[in-house]
C-alpha cells in the first residue's frame, strides 16, 4: 500500500479511541477526514475496510447508531469479501453492527444476523469472535426468544474460554449481559449486587474512561435499582435513593438525557408521583426516537401508557 496507505491505517486505528470521550468526537472526525485524504488513490482492500470499521466505531462511540450501521456492514462486506486474515476485523465490525442492530430495535435482522455471524464463528473455531457474540449481543437474542437457559450457558461459557489474568473488555460486556439476564428472570437485587461486584475491576482496568462504558454501566445500575425496588428486593428506599445517584451521574454525561429522562420516569411512578414519571417518560420517548432508538422508545410509550390507561394510553 505504500506509505500513504501505512499512515491512513494509523489514523483510523488513532480514531476510534479519540472518540472515547463521546460525542461530538470532533478529533476523531477530524482523524477520519485525514485518513480518507491519505488513502485517496490508496487500491488496497484492508486500507478501505480499516477506513470503514473505524467510521462505524466512532459513530458508535457517538451514539450514532443508522452512521454506525451503515460503515459497520460496509467493513463486514469488504473483509469477508476482498481480504485475508481479518478474523478480529470481522468480529469488531460485526460486534458494531449486531449492536446497533438491537438498539434501533431491528429485532427480525437481529436474529438472523446473529444466528448467521455464530454459525460463522464455530465452523472457523474463532475463539475472539464466538467470546464478542456471547458477551455482547447472543444472550440478548436468547432472551428475545425466551431462552433465558441458552443465555446463562453462553455466558457460563465465554467466561470459560477467557483470560482471568487480566480484565478486558469482553469482562465488561460479560458483566452488562449477566444484568439483562437477571433482569429476565426477575432477579434484579441479585443482578444489582453482581454488577456492583464487578465493576471495581473495570474501573481498575481504566475502562471507565471510555464515555460509553459509563453511560451503559450507570443505566443498567439504575434499572436493576428500579426494577429491586419495584419487586421487593431490598431496602426500597435505599434502592431508589442509590437509582437516584445513578441518574445525577448520568446526567452529568451531557449526552444521555433520553436514558435519564426513562430512569426518571420510573422511579417518580414508584414514588407515587404519577404527572412527573407520565412528563418525563414522554420526554424519554421523545429522545429515544430522536436517536433511533426504536426498541428502547417502544418501552418507554408503553410504560407511559400503562400510567395513562383507558383509552389515552393505548
Amino acid at each position: 500500500t505504500g506509505e500513504p496507505g501505512r499512515i491512513a491505517l494509523a489514523l483510523a486505528m488513532e480514531a476510534v479511541p479519540a472518540a472515547s470521550s463521546g460525542p461530538p468526537g470532533l478529533r476523531a472526525e477530524r482523524l477520519l477526514a485525514l485518513a480518507h485524504e491519505m488513502a485517496q488513490g490508496v487500491d488496497a482492500p484492508h486500507v478501505t475496510g480499516y477506513l470503514a470499521l473505524a467510521e462505524a466505531g466512532v459513530a458508535f462511540l457517538t451514539g450514532r447508531w443508522s452512521t454506525a450501521l451503515h460503515n459497520g456492514d460496509e467493513a463486514v462486506t469488504i473483509f469477508r469479501t476482498r481480504c485475508t486474515g481479518v478474523s478480529w476485523e470481522l468480529a469488531t465490525a460485526l460486534r458494531f453492527s449486531l449492536t446497533c442492530l438491537w438498539h434501533m430495535g431491528r429485532v427480525r435482522d437481529l436474529l438472523e444476523r446473529t444466528d448467521e455471524a455464530l454459525r460463522e464463528a464455530r465452523v472457523r473455531a474463532d475463539r475472539y469472535a464466538l467470546t464478542q457474540l456471547q458477551t455482547t449481543i447472543l444472550p440478548v437474542t436468547r432472551l428475545m426468544r425466551d431462552d433465558p437457559d441458552g443465555a446463562e450457558a453462553d455466558l457460563e461459557e465465554a467466561l470459560a474460554s477467557w483470560s482471568k489474568h487480566r480484565t478486558s473488555l469482553q469482562h465488561w460486556q460479560h458483566g452488562q449481559a449477566r444484568g439483562l439476564w437477571r433482569l429476565y428472570r426477575r432477579e434484579a437485587g441479585v443482578g444489582l449486587a453482581e454488577l456492583d461486584a464487578s465493576l471495581p475491576r473495570i474501573d481498575r482496568a481504566f475502562l471507565s474512561r471510555i464515555a460509553a462504558i459509563r453511560i451503559f454501566s450507570l443505566a443498567l445500575r439504575g434499572l436493576l435499582g428500579v426494577a429491586a425496588a419495584a419487586w421487593g428486593q431490598g431496602d426500597r428506599r435505599a434502592l431508589l435513593k442509590g437509582a437516584k445517584r445513578d441518574t445525577a451521574k448520568l446526567a452529568k454525561e451531557g449526552f444521555a438525557s433520553h436514558m435519564v429522562a426513562f430512569l426518571e420516569g420510573q422511579i417518580a411512578h414508584l414514588e407515587g408521583r404519577r404527572s412527573r414519571a407520565i412528563e418525563r417518560l414522554a420526554r424519554a420517548a421523545r429522545g429515544f426516537t430522536e436517536r433511533d432508538m426504536r426498541l428502547y422508545d417502544a418501552v418507554a410509550r408503553r410504560s407511559r401508557g400503562l400510567l395513562l390507561g383507558g383509552a389515552e394510553g393505548q
